[in-house]
């Protein structure tokens, strides 16, 4: 009947209404609910790192290098979650928006060094913060340095400034070619880059390694036992005048500040080579130069400097036996996804609840 069918249809209509109100949408779901997680970028808005920066629905990066900025986006600052530093980048500024920042628990330097930094980690007393957790791009560019390594080595053992010399001479001189096998390099400090190194001298070419790091422990958890011995700070020159080729690779804190200075130069053998592609910091220049004019040492490969650009001025500039670049040994093609790459791998971790992020920076040491 008429009746029956109305009754039919209103109760068809009743059971809509309650699936509607109790069922989700078909346009709604968990991901769409969930906001973005916010993080500060503070760097050069004309930084070529900015280029690569990875493009992620569930990530929003508040960029900028000055304060002013930075604060008429008071709400995003308020809910970072994090800081990443992409040097130069203004530490004024940092100190200036670090109240705002209340939720940020994780710092994340683009680069290895975290020394510009330091002080600012000192004065707001994070090192003492449990709950705090600062990381680095520690691995992003240990292969390309272990590879200018190689390469500065060869450069002196090949004795390549002779063979184009010869060349432009048009001298035929057959002497005798030394080579990398069984000679023995020191690395003067012997984290991820000295580790990644010294696997490629080990073996590709069949050298020994020393090592001298702050504690006298073979490696951490990278490639086993690379060093055939392993000194500490204390007996650095016993190293040092074994080896053929010494690598700096200090970090650059107060306490490796010109650890490479008057006295090291003089314990290595007269026929030593020194490589710099840690920080400029490390080396006492002055004393290289005169170690260099003295005949101390028999050349240097420089890629790092206490100032950068190197002054027209420097002295460094005028030796022929030295390898000189301009902090760009590491500087390649895929420069900035690498360092990119590091940081996704700390996020990854960060996200899911890993307590122990992919490169944690000690926070008493600065590395």
């Amino acid at each position: 009947s008429m009746f029956g069918l109305k009754r039919f249809a209103r109760s068809v209509a009743s059971v809509a209404r309650a699936r509607a109100r109790t069922s989700p949408s078909r346009n709604t779901s968990s991901s769409t609910l969930e906001m973005p997680r916010v993080f500060t970028v503070i760097s050069d808005p004309e930084s070529p790192a900015l280029k690569s920066l990875p493009r992620s629905a569930e990530i929003k990066f508040v960029v900028g290098n000055d304060a002013d900025s930075l604060l008429e986006r008071k709400p995003d600052l308020n809910q970072s979650c994090g800081v990443i530093i992409i040097p130069p980048a203004s530490t004024d500024t940092l100190e200036k928006i670090w109240p705002q920042l209340n939720k940020a628990n994780w710092m994340h330097c683009f680069f290895a060094g975290c020394d510009s930094i330091m002080s600012f980690i000192r004065n707001q007393r994070l090192d003492e913060n449990e709950s705090f957790t600062l990381t680095n791009g520690k691995g992003a560019f240990s292969d390309s340095l272990a590879e200018y390594t190689i390469a500065a080595m060869l450069h002196f053992n090949k004795q390549i400034p002779r063979l184009i010399s010869n060349r432009q001479q048009k001298k035929w001189d057959k002497f005798v070619m030394p080579t990398l096998r069984n000679k023995t390099v020191g690395f003067v400090g012997f984290g991820h880059i000295g580790q990644v190194t010294a696997k490629l001298c080990k073996d590709a070419f069949g050298m020994n390694v020393l090592a001298l790091r702050r504690h006298a422990r073979n490696s951490d958890r990278f490639g086993g036992n690379l060093a055939n011995k392993v000194y500490t700070y204390d007996n650095r020159m016993e190293m040092l005048k074994q080896s053929d080729f010494v690598v700096c690779v200090l970090p650059g804190t107060k306490e490796t500040r010109n650890f490479m200075s008057q006295d090291e130069f003089s314990a290595m053998p007269v026929h030593s080579i020194f490589i710099s592609i840690g920080r400029g910091t490390c080396v006492d220049e002055d004393a290289l130069d005169r170690a260099l004019n003295e005949g101390l040492i028999a050349g240097a490969a420089l890629d790092v400097f206490n100032t950068e650009p190197l002054p027209i001025s420097s002295p460094l500039w005028n030796h022929e036996n030295i390898l000189l670049t301009a902090h760009n040994a590491d500087f390649t093609t895929d420069y900035f996804e690498l360092g990119w790459n590091v940081w996704q791998d700390n996020l990854d971790r960060f996200i899911s609840g890993n307590n122990e992020l992919a490169t944690p920076v000690n926070k008493s040491l600065g590395y």
